[in-house]
């Protein structure tokens, strides 16, 4: 999951030395909770014969009553096919296979596929299946998804020595071979395919069901909720709702901005039936809320500004202690980060003052903005002359310091002068400036 700070961070694609910035598309709304759930079966779990298996906190298996159906909950990290095979071989009835999955290792994905194709095995989504996870879908021998469902589609990516995520366009290509094999074997439109491969690992290609079963990606389409998994009996779109409106940002946000809060209510649902910790649901309704209240942030009330510096900074000084690499990447591919609860309130609170902003400032220019902030990255080159441009377009840390470094130059000024200085970061923010246009 991505930093919190990433909010006003994916907004800014700011290049006057702090690199680019982007932030991964997530996902639309769709109407209704699941229905009501079937009953599953106890069972003692096996002994463990794979090391390094995801625990059960990742990556959850279980399987219906009567041990037709199974069902696959949450990512596919390393270890994931040994521990979905050793389920599935202690399950020899199983017809069906759930899938609810972000997804994660390419590999992994493609290996479950292989068993679910060799044992001629249907497979059925319900809400979310992205990535790696749609290598398990068109394994299946009937292939089809509940109304409104996401299924997800890019290019592979892996994490490069630098800590710095690379996708095929950049020499992955090896794993792309793997997934369009899958494609090929599985008679998906070789149209579909590329558009799916051509995807930057940055992003997400979520195409209609109508598109995915003509392209044969989707055998068919189902046209009720035809499996519901365990998960989706413990959360539902109207509990999550319930549970962020004892906020007053969130009481502002459904007043003011209805679809946004269904979208973030919608975005938390998703990642519930992806099998994301429920402790994170609020923190990923409040990811999809950054995406469109930092722009409003440059033509807020000063105080609105005041507050998103410090909140700023310290989020990246958080970042930057726990790793150059998060701090500059902003790829949403970390699953395991904790966002701090003390900065999720205080990122409530920048927002609930952008929502009761009445007057809004008049918008400052590029040009005007662009003046405001030569001076600081003046002093910027002179305090860190050993990270160049390229090394910052290389290097974890180098960006990682650059973006601190500029903050910490914000922060330090006269609060006038510190509040023009932010409108000015936040006006060029995106629209990307090159650094030799200072």
């Amino acid at each position: 999951m991505t930093a919190l700070w990433l909010g006003f961070a994916g907004s800014v694609v700011l290049t006057l030395g702090l690199g680019a910035f982007e932030t991964a598309k997530t996902l639309d709304s769709a109407k209704g909770d699941p229905g009501s759930a079937p009953k599953f079966q106890t069972r003692a779990p096996a002994k463990r014969i794979w090391p390094n298996e995801p625990s059960d906190a990742t990556l959850r298996l279980s399987a219906s009553a009567d041990g037709e159906t199974l069902f696959l909950i949450g990512r596919i990290d390393p270890g994931s096919y040994g521990k979905f095979r050793r389920f599935a071989t202690a399950h020899p009835k199983a017809e069906t296979l759930f899938l609810g999955s972000p997804g994660g290792i390419v590999l992994e994905g493609y290996l479950i596929g292989v068993y679910v194709r060799e044992q001629r095995i249907k497979t059925y989504v319900g809400a979310i299946c992205a990535s790696s996870c749609t290598q398990i879908l068109i394994a299946g021998t009937d292939r089809a998804a509940a109304p409104g469902a996401h299924l997800g589609f890019h290019e592979s990516w892996r994490l490069g020595d630098d800590g710095i995520a690379v996708g095929s366009q950049t020499g992955e290509k090896h794993q792309d071979a793997i997934m369009r094999a899958a494609y090929d074997r599985s008679g998906i439109d070789g149209a579909f395919a590329d558009r799916a491969l051509s995807t930057s690992f940055k992003s997400m290609w979520y195409p209609s069901l109508e598109e995915m079963e003509k392209a044969h990606v989707l055998t068919r389409r189902s046209l009720t909720n035809e499996i519901v998994p365990p998960l989706a009996a413990d959360i539902s779109k109207s509990a999550i709702g319930e549970s962020l409106l004892k906020d007053r940002m969130w009481q502002l946000l459904q007043q003011e901005d209805p679809k946004l809060y269904r979208d973030s209510v919608d975005a938390a649902w998703y990642a519930a039936q992806g099998g994301v910790d429920p402790t994170l649901l609020g923190a990923i309704a409040q990811e999809e809320v950054s995406k469109v209240i930092w722009p409003r942030m440059a033509v807020a009330s000063d105080e609105a500004v005041e507050a998103s510096v410090s909140l700023i900074l310290d989020q990246v000084r958080i970042q930057k202690a726990t790793s150059g690499g998060r701090c500059a990447d902003t790829t949403d591919m970390d699953w395991d980060f904790v966002p701090d609860a003390g900065l999720l309130e205080r990122e409530r609170n920048v927002y609930r003052l952008v929502l009761e902003t009445t007057t809004m400032q008049k918008p400052m220019t590029q040009p005007k903005a662009l003046k405001k902030l030569r001076p600081v990255m003046m002093r910027l080159r002179a305090k860190l002359p050993h990270y160049t441009q390229e090394e910052a377009t290389r290097s974890p840390a180098a960006r990682c310091a650059r973006l601190s470094a500029i903050l910490e130059e914000i922060a330090a000024a006269p609060l006038s002068d510190r509040i023009s200085m932010m409108r000015a970061l936040m006006t060029l923010g995106d629209i990307g400036q090159d650094e030799k246009s200072e």
